[in-house]
């Protein structure tokens, strides 16, 4: 919208001041709305480092104990332990909306298992191992989660601050610009018309006068 395209009347002033006015709500709900997804953003980034930290700790855990294990064994009968059938995750996925940005949460409910072969067969840090892993894999989803939710909140933290921006240096600058320019227009009208009418009376009464 430029200077050029707005004739500057009464009507087209009304038009700005009511674009300018949703222009700054506007402006203060995108404020509040990143105020809110930051606020968001800091908790999911905290949540996901402790997140982070649980499930390395056990699948770190649990990688410790199989390499031991397999020291043990040797790798051909390791693999032929481990070669056994493993059932399949059991996994809920939920969802919920922060501000509009959906968000998926899923949930390891069941992780998947895997038959163990007797102690003879084995080695206790094989056990040990199985048993960090599958306590890894219950921490996966938490982790996943958090990892996902971080992503889409900064998304959406940048696209709302591209909007404030751009609320903030373009629209409403140039809607109280063609403000101030019709309001300034339509004064020097009023001055010219009174003016105008005022040498229209001096001249009716001159020729009174006469």
């Amino acid at each position: 919208m430029s200077r050029v395209a707005v004739a500057p009347t009464k009507g087209s002033l009304i038009t700005i001041k009511e674009e300018l006015s949703l222009a700054v709500k506007a402006h203060e709900l995108l404020e509040r709305k990143r105020e809110v997804l930051i606020n968001e953003l800091m908790r999911y980034i905290h949540e996901l480092r402790e997140a982070q930290q649980k499930f390395y700790e056990k699948f770190l855990a649990g990688l410790k104990h199989f390499r031991i294990a397999r020291a043990r064994l040797g790798e051909e009968k390791t693999n032929l332990v481990m070669d056994f059938p493993v059932t399949e995750n059991e996994f809920s996925i939920l969802h919920r909306s922060v501000m509009g940005v959906h968000i998926l949460e899923l949930s390891i409910e069941k992780p998947a298992a895997q038959p163990m072969p007797g102690f003879a067969e084995s080695a206790p840090e094989l056990d040990e191992a199985y048993h960090a892993f599958q306590e890894a894999l219950g921490l996966l989803g938490d982790y996943v989660t958090r990892i996902g939710s971080v992503w889409r909140l900064a998304s959406e933290v940048k696209k709302t601050q591209r909007r404030v921006n751009a609320l903030e240096t373009i629209f409403i600058p140039r809607y109280e610009g063609l403000r101030d320019f019709i309001q300034a227009v339509l004064e020097e009208n009023e001055r010219e018309e009174f003016f105008r009418q005022k040498r229209v009376k001096n001249k009716l009464a001159r020729g009174k006068g006469k």
